[in-house]
């Protein structure tokens, strides 16, 4: 066996345990739906005169309650998820100087390898 089917294989492997587990791509995709709306209770203590009214139900410096409001840190971490996801981000770029041949070995999934000669020679300094 091949590291590239072994590496599947246990790829596989962890697909089905997660399964198992209910953890698989439908419920994580659902809570990263979720956490893109995610919200944070936050203490609003009014700042005011009562109501002329003493039966009145206005809110004055008495009153104390909670409000929920959009949790942008959580809401950020979850849209970059979601753009790693989609792969929206530009692909990460990397100069590379090398001198000499370059031979590269592939192996494909069936365990066949095809040796892929340099045709252009490296940069020389």
């Amino acid at each position: 066996m091949t590291s590239i089917e072994s590496g599947i294989e246990v790829r596989k492997e962890i697909t089905v345990a997660l399964d198992k587990m209910n953890l698989g791509l439908d419920r994580g995709l659902s809570k990263l739906g979720e956490l893109l709306e995610a919200t944070r209770p936050i203490a609003a203590l009014i700042v005011g005169k009562p109501g002329k009214d003493k039966k009145s139900k206005e809110a004055d410096e008495a009153t104390h309650d909670f409000v929920d409001v959009p949790d942008n840190p959580t809401q950020i971490k979850a849209l970059d998820m979601l753009f790693k996801l989609n792969s929206a981000y530009p692909s990460e770029k990397h100069e590379v100087t090398h001198s000499g041949d370059i031979n590269l070995l592939l192996e494909q999934i069936d365990g066949t390898t095809t040796d892929l000669p340099s045709k252009r020679k490296g940069k020389k300094k």
